[in-house]
Parts: structure tokens; C-alpha cells; sequence
């Protein structure tokens, strides 16, 4: 006896379970025994169950399968109280070009090609969730396009499309290399980052820096599950900057911040210009060796003519115009880092002295006269003709 789904003991059994036909079809039947009658029932419009749909144990369940006019092959079933007996039947035959394929973990797609008599109908269906196909459906000789999503896992996976009845296989390749993490960032200092590889057992690697201030210091074992440990040089520029190693076949990012801590000199800190006007350079040094500046005047008579930003060391031509009054003056150019946090002012103070001009007669010279200019730190006597051209300031 036999327990069926219901729970309850069943008094017929079935021989065999499962049939296949070709695509012509054919009649068959499914032999009973045990005790009690039977009754019998198909899923399917292609079975049909005759001459009898119900007998006694003993008795054969006879039916017939008709043609398969598709290239699919298809299944029905027949019911015999509580048991199934599945019917396969083959379709026309095609041929698939190709008939499987291995791709990267990366997204695919392409064609298969379909060779099959005219007129008979097809259909493409994916078996697995990570694979799609169009068109669906056709007749005779063709080609669908299938696509394979990319694979963020590491175990190979496969999947199948069914197309006019024959089977398209695919296979994809994982990561063969996972990093956790894949990208870091670190200080401008001297700093140390460790990198954790995924792998499977079987998969070997190697580690290279591809950046000449990075240091593999510990490479790990070479396969499988590990660590590896790198070197950060101190960054010497006012730039982050990032660098790459290679482990394997995946690829660890490191960026590393600039040095933002910038220092600035000047020279000279402070002139002295005529009153007549003056123009100078003032020597910019600055650290980070690359970090950029720039000069602004604070002072309506100082003009930057040149070198009003830089990256780097540098120099700034200031213009000094003439002062017109009797009374010394202080100017101020500004030099400073770009976007420094906090603003840090430096200041190239011009020191523009007032000079006072006299003129008198000068005795042995009728035509003459004798100038005298006093300034801060000199008195200069000059004798001139009448007609010169004297600049004077007052």
C-alpha cells in the first residue's frame, strides 16, 4: 500500500511514473494494481485520456499524445486518484549557435543564433533571475538577444535560457578577487593602511604598489584569505593626491590629503620708497613647496604689476606711485595662502617718505638755482638751471 498526500492509505498504484514521447506523439498506458477503482484526469489539452476515464485496479489507463508542432518540448500529467504520471514530449529539432557561454562578472550580452525548419514556432524562456532574453516567442530560424547582469559574488554561478526546446547554458565568473576595504583615505603624515583580501582558496596573488610612495610591507601569503599591510610616505604637497596597488586581479585605492599646514616668507618684509615713486619685488617663499598664494595691495598707492598669485616660490613687482604731501605714508600689500583656514596675514610694509623741496637763488649763478631736498634721514643740496624741468612735490 501507498500513503498519499492527503494522509490517507491509497489503494491504487501506478506504473510507470513518467513517459517521454517524441514530437509525432503516440498512445500509450499506465498500468494500475492494488485494490478499488480509479479515475483518471490530464492537465493538458495535447493528452487524451480513452477509451475509459475510470476503472478498476488492474485495468490500464490508456491514452494519446498528439503531434508536438512547436520546436518546445513541453510536459503534461495525468491524475490517477492521489498519483501522477508526467508525460515529456519532445519538439522539432533545433540547433543553437552557440549553445553555451562563460562570461566576466561584468554585464553581457549578445546573440544565439536558431536553426530550425520553417514555420515552426519557438519560445526563450530564462531560467535564473540574473538573466533575460528577447523576443520570447518565434517561428523558424532566428536569433534572440540574451543579457547577463553583472555578479557582485565571488562562487561561479550558473543559469540556463531554454530556447526552442534546447538548452542554453551560462556560466559566470565571481570576483575573483574582493578587498574590504577597496579605498582608503589617510592623513598627509607618514601613515600605515591595511587591506583585507577575499579569495578562494585556490586563488593566488600577488601585491604591487603602482605608486613610488607606497611600500608593500607585508604581502601576506600569496592565496586565499589574508591581509596585506602597506606604507604611506608623508605627502610633501599642499595636494591630496592618490595612489593604487595592485592585488591580484582587483586594484585598492589610497588617497592621501595634502599638506595643509602652509608657511609663508617674505622678502624683504619691509622698504623704504622715494617720494618720487618706486617700484621693487618682494621674494615669495612659501611651504608646501607647490601651495598656492596670492598678493592683494590694502593701500590705494601700491599697485601689484606682477606676480599677484603663484604656486609656490614667487615673486610680486610692486608700484609704488609718487606721494604729493609733506607727511610720510605706510602701504601695505597683503601676501597670503589660497583658502588657508585660518586667514594668516602677511605684510610687505613700503615706508613712502614725504620730501620737502626748497628753491633759493644761488649767488655766484644768476641763471641757477640750488634745491634743497629734505627727507627723513638726508638733506641734499642741488644747483639747477632756471629753466630745468623740477618735479615738485608739495
Amino acid at each position: 500500500m501507498e500513503l498519499s498526500a492527503s494522509g490517507l492509505w491509497a489503494a491504487v498504484t501506478i506504473d510507470p511514473t513518467a513517459r517521454t514521447f517524441a514530437k509525432n506523439g503516440g498512445a500509450n498506458s499506465v498500468n494500475t494494481a492494488g485494490d478499488g477503482t480509479w479515475t483518471a484526469t490530464t492537465d493538458v489539452d495535447w493528452i487524451t485520456i480513452k477509451p475509459r476515464t475510470t476503472g478498476n485496479a488492474g485495468v490500464s489507463c490508456v491514452y494519446i499524445v498528439a503531434a508536438n508542432m512547436t520546436a518546445d518540448t513541453r510536459v503534461g500529467h495525468i491524475t490517477i486518484n492521489d498519483t501522477v504520471h508526467t508525460v515529456t514530449q519532445t519538439g522539432y529539432d533545433a540547433t543553437l549557435t552557440p549553445s553555451s557561454v562563460t562570461v566576466d562578472l561584468n554585464m553581457h550580452q549578445d546573440t544565439v543564433q536558431i536553426a530550425l525548419d520553417s514555420g515552426v514556432s519557438w519560445t526563450a524562456t530564462a531560467n535564473a533571475d540574473w538573466l533575460n532574453v528577447y523576443p520570447t516567442s518565434g517561428e523558424g530560424s532566428g536569433s534572440v538577444t540574451y543579457t547577463v547582469r553583472s555578479y557582485d559574488g565571488q562562487v561561479p554561478r550558473n543559469g540556463s535560457i531554454t530556447i526552442a526546446g534546447k538548452t542554453f547554458t551560462v556560466t559566470q565568473n565571481g570576483i575573483e578577487i574582493i578587498l574590504t576595504p577597496d579605498a582608503d583615505s589617510v592623513s598627509c603624515l607618514t601613515d600605515v593602511a591595511e587591506v583585507g583580501v577575499h579569495a578562494l582558496a585556490t586563488t593566488h596573488w600577488q601585491v604591487l604598489s603602482q605608486t613610488n610612495w607606497i611600500t608593500v610591507v607585508d604581502a601576506g601569503n600569496g592565496y586565499g584569505d589574508d591581509s596585506v599591510v602597506l606604507a604611506v610616505e608623508e605627502n610633501p604637497s599642499y595636494y591630496p593626491r592618490t595612489g593604487y596597488v595592485r592585488i591580484g586581479s582587483a586594484t585598492y585605492k589610497l588617497t592621501q590629503k595634502g599638506n595643509d599646514n602652509v608657511v609663508v616668507a617674505i622678502s624683504p618684509e619691509t622698504v623704504e620708497a622715494d617720494a618720487s615713486g618706486a617700484y621693487g619685488d618682494i621674494a615669495v617663499d612659501i611651504t608646501p613647496h607647490d601651495a598656492p598664494w596670492y598678493a592683494e595691495s590694502k593701500t590705494p598707492w601700491l599697485t601689484v604689476a606682477e606676480g599677484s598669485s603663484g604656486d609656490g616660490p614667487g615673486t610680486v613687482r610692486y608700484v609704488a606711485s609718487p606721494n604729493s604731501t609733506y607727511a610720510d605714508r605706510d602701504g601695505l600689500i597683503r601676501i597670503k595662502p589660497v583658502m588657508q583656514q585660518p586667514d594668516l596675514d602677511y605684510f610687505a610694509g613700503l615706508v613712502c617718505d614725504a620730501r620737502i623741496v626748497t628753491y633759493r637763488p644761488y649767488a655766484d649763478m644768476p641763471n641757477h638755482l640750488v634745491t634743497q631736498v629734505l627727507s627723513r634721514n638726508s638733506v641734499i643740496n642741488t644747483v639747477v638751471p632756471k629753466d630745468a624741468s623740477i618735479t615738485k612735490f608739495t
